[in-house]
Formats: structure tokens, sequence, C-alpha cells
């Protein structure tokens, strides 16, 4: 009896273990928002996507006529996973191809199709902010 008292707590510190551990990677441990600027001006109607380098689900955000964006993991839930990310910002729509996003983008590619930002997420709030440029 003890034997499977000791086995049956030993499955359920396990268990517990894991859902602790899942939940600490959760699409709300950071909270980002930012300002995005260019040419020193805020940048309106951009989307802002972060994208972890790990893999996993990604967060974006849309900029305001301030240029103010805050990330969401989805519709109801706002936050990013901690850790890495790829960032790319654009100005167009989704649904446009590579070849047309290069058309009509006004941001060089460096910030979208061929983006080389990659910034860390630290867990907790913290804002970070995009001062773009033409050049």
């Amino acid at each position: 009896m003890f034997h499977q008292l000791m086995k049956n707590a030993f499955f359920l510190f396990v268990f517990v273990s894991l859902a602790l551990v899942g939940c600490n990677r959760g699409p709300t441990d950071a909270k980002v928002v930012g300002t995005v600027t260019f040419d020193g001006e805020p940048l309106y109607g951009a989307v802002v996507r972060f994208t972890p380098e790990s893999g996993g689900r990604q967060s974006e955000g849309f900029t305001d006529r301030t240029g103010r964006y805050e990330l969401r993991f989805s519709a109801q839930t706002k936050g990013v996973v901690s850790g890495k990310h790829k960032v790319s910002i654009r100005t167009t729509p989704e649904e446009y191809g590579v070849e047309e996003v290069k058309e009509v983008e006004k941001l060089p590619a460096k910030y979208n199709t061929d983006s080389q930002l990659i910034m860390e997420v630290k867990r907790g709030a913290q804002q970070i902010d995009f001062d773009l440029t033409s050049k």
C-alpha cells in the first residue's frame, strides 16, 4: 500500500512539474509595446511581427496614427513568448506575394521580406521601438 501511495505521489509530482514548466512558455510571459517611425515620422498602418527563432507561434501588432503598437499572440491574448525573435515590419497586406510586396511596399526589404532584425524579448513588460530609415 505504501509503495502504491509513493508511486501515485511521484506521478502527481511529475505531472504538476511538467504543467508548470509548460505554463512558463505561454503567450503572456512577455508584453511588448513600442513605436515605429520611418524617416523620423510615425508609421501608421504597419504590421509589426515577431517570429520566435526557436519555432512556435508568432505575435503581431498594428501601428496606430502615432506609430504605437502592442503585440498580440491572438485576437484575445496580448503578449509574446520570451526569447529571440526575427522581426518584420510591413505596410502591405500579407496576401500579396513577395514580388508584389517589393513593388508596393513603402518600407525597404531589409525590414520585411529580407529582414535581419533580431530582438531579444525578456519576460515581463518592455518597450521596443523601431526607428526605420529609407536608406
